[in-house]
């Protein structure tokens, strides 16, 4: 796998383990129910992305909380094929926060093959980060980190060392760009604090709906509004402020702060048959960061997202994702991420 060597960023978030069952329909209450398929993943939003990027070529760091091993349980099972998965994706787990009295969080998936529906119970135990983890990482060595947003005053934190670090570095070290993840619907007024600096904001679905706003466009028109004026950084290429929201089949819209009434969209990509839907907008969001740390326009890193994530959900797992960037390589729109026709 092919690395840039001056380039490397930091997923911060959560990382599980799902265990999932394919079936020809939902199952029946109080039946019994065979399946088609069934496999254990790693899961979390922020481990996702880091997969992507990592699979994209990027060279990728997960910080996140395991728990550390005691004795032998299911839970160790668990950790340990968690990291050996992410370890064939390329990701570097060498930063996790392993803490004896830490707990992984697990959910049960049922992916229903007759109208492409997923079904997740989640058992939303595991562990979280706190500043004091994040306030020991050595920040010279990345130019992009990327925040899920949970624990959202720890996550506060963290994005004001990074500025604080910037600030600090002027002239010294190119600025670490910040972007945002914003999914968690019974958070949405807390996890609006941590825009003012946020350089990139990706919000779902989930989200935008719980905040109100009922299209892709609709919603980066309200995040505009908390997000700092839109302007460049130095010379380094990366185009801060800016405002993303995926709307799955409909594809998605995004903007620049400061921008009034500029919103475009992109329309999805989707593939011959839909399989699996599981990590879509992780892997959207991977796409989107990949294109701008190499230097892409907004509009090219959608559209860039837009055809990772549709090729994601044609098939199950990520492993795929190997024959995308395969292919990609051998296209000049993979070099140049061409604008989208939108």
């Amino acid at each position: 796998m092919l690395h840039s060597s001056s380039e490397r960023i930091l997923c911060v978030g959560l990382i599980c383990f799902d265990n999932i069952s394919v079936c020809d329909k939902f199952p029946a209450e109080g039946k019994k129910n065979g399946v088609t398929g069934m496999n254990w993943q790693k899961a979390g939003n922020a481990a996702n992305t880091s997969a992507v990027l990592s699979m994209l070529g990027n060279i990728v760091d997960f910080f996140g909380v395991l728990p550390k091993r005691k004795k032998a349980t299911f839970q160790n099972n668990a950790v340990d094929f968690i990291k050996q998965e992410m370890k064939s994706y390329g990701v570097n787990m060498e930063k996790v926060v392993e803490r004896p009295d830490a707990t992984l969080s697990c959910s049960s998936v049922i992916i229903g093959q007759d109208n492409d529906s997923r079904t997740i119970l989640h058992h939303p135990v595991g562990s979280e980060l706190d500043y004091e983890d994040f306030a020991e990482l050595d920040l010279s060595q990345y130019t992009w980190v990327h925040f899920e947003g949970r624990n959202d005053k720890e996550v506060a934190k963290m994005i004001d060392h990074v500025v604080d670090y910037n600030k600090e570095n002027t002239g010294i070290h190119s600025p670490i760009a910040i972007s945002v993840e914003l999914e968690d619907p019974t958070k949405t007024r807390r996890l609006l604090s941590l825009l003012p600096h946020a350089d990139l904001v990706v919000v779902s679905q989930d989200f935008a709906t719980s905040y109100g706003r009922d299209s892709a466009t609709s919603a980066v028109k309200a995040i505009k509004l908390h997000t700092k004026p839109g302007k460049t950084i130095d010379n380094t290429g990366i185009i801060p402020k800016q405002i993303v929201c995926a709307w799955g089949s409909c594809g998605a819209a995004s903007g620049t702060s400061g921008v009034i009434g500029h919103v475009i969209t992109t329309p999805a990509f989707a593939p011959d048959c839909v399989v699996d839907t599981l990590g879509a907008g992780d892997t959207f969001i991977g796409g989107l960061i990949h294109a701008l740390v190499h230097r892409a326009s907004l509009l090219s890193a959608v559209n860039f997202a837009c055809r990772v994530a549709g090729h994601k959900v044609g098939s199950y797992g990520y492993d795929c994702l190997r024959d995308f960037t395969r292919n990609e390589s051998r296209t000049k729109q993979s070099r140049t991420f061409v604008m989208a026709s939108c």
